[in-house]
């Protein structure tokens, strides 16, 4: 199935006499900026009821974890499987993390992963070509057009000054255009990178109509890093999260998510967008 580079870690107290063996499998140890790790801990067992437990932090410094697996029993062992990634260049070491088994703390072993950047994003140099100086032959001509530039921009400045408030955009039109968009986003769920692209342009949309704040040219991490200096749930953030970087594998990495995950992320995001309007629309009361 994978070729797996194996690391054993063996965790022990004074108070134990038999030491566990806590085993972390990967996949691959060196990607690409954006690719998918198989990464699973195993961890041998002396009887199937023990008690065991992971604790994975929820956020990992240049890491992702893009999804998880229930605790699987086999052959007199338990292991949990991981998905991971990261969008940082570089070698980064993945964290030890805890797991307790029968009240018996055991320490997964660190991994150092190495991340590279593709050769289409490498940050190698290319020449410039010298510039070519052009000389303008009739500068009348400049000052001609900048004198009608000018007119215009007045113009334009007066035009919006003056502009009848029933022209401007009601915001429950608005708000029904985004729920339309939300809605047609149903039919796309089986196809993935559609559906992700359109789930990140309508969330971006939405924002900038509600909080008019240029969304559309930034990174998911820009637009997370946003909505935590406002005043949101951390658990409704947290959820987002998930969906964007989920989105951002299926963009640039190829990962495939499924139909059923891809309903989730189409509610996590719509819930977000009512409760959130209708916040705002009771303040503005």
């Amino acid at each position: 199935m994978f070729k797996f580079l194996i690391i054993i870690f063996f965790s022990s107290t004074a108070a134990i006499t038999n030491a566990q063996q806590v085993s972390i499998l990967l996949d691959r140890a060196d990607i690409l900026i954006g690719q998918p790790i198989n990464m699973a801990v195993k961890i041998p067992l002396n009887a199937s009821d023990e008690n065991v437990k992971f604790f994975v932090p929820d956020s990992i410094l240049h890491f992702d974890v893009i999804s998880t697996s229930a605790l699987k029993h086999s052959n007199g062992s338990v292991h949990k499987e991981f998905i991971i990634t990261s969008f940082d260049s570089g070698s980064f070491t993945f964290p030890s993390f805890k797991v307790v088994v029968n009240n018996q703390e055991l320490y997964t072993p660190p991994v150092l992963i190495n991340i590279g950047y593709s050769k289409e994003d490498g940050p190698g140099l290319k020449d410039i070509k010298p510039p070519r100086h052009v000389r303008p032959q009739n500068y009348l001509w400049l000052k001609i057009l900048a004198a009608l530039f000018s007119l215009l921009l007045i113009y334009l400045l007066l035009k919006k000054l003056f502009k009848k408030k029933n022209q401007v955009k009601d915001s429950s039109d608005f708000y029904s255009d985004i729920k339309i968009k939300l809605e047609k986003l149903k039919l796309l769920t089986n196809e993935p990178k559609q559906f992700h692209l359109k789930l990140s342009e309508v969330l971006r949309k939405y924002l900038e109509g509600e909080f008019k704040e240029g969304m559309m040219m930034k990174t998911s991490g820009e637009v997370l890093n946003y909505l935590n200096s406002k005043n949101f749930s951390k658990g409704d953030v947290l959820k987002l999260e998930y969906a964007l970087r989920a989105g951002d594998a299926v963009k640039y990495a190829g990962y495939e998510t499924s139909n059923e995950k891809n309903i989730g992320y189409l509610k996590t995001v719509e819930d977000f967008i009512v409760s959130t309007h209708e916040q705002y629309e009771k303040q503005k009361l």
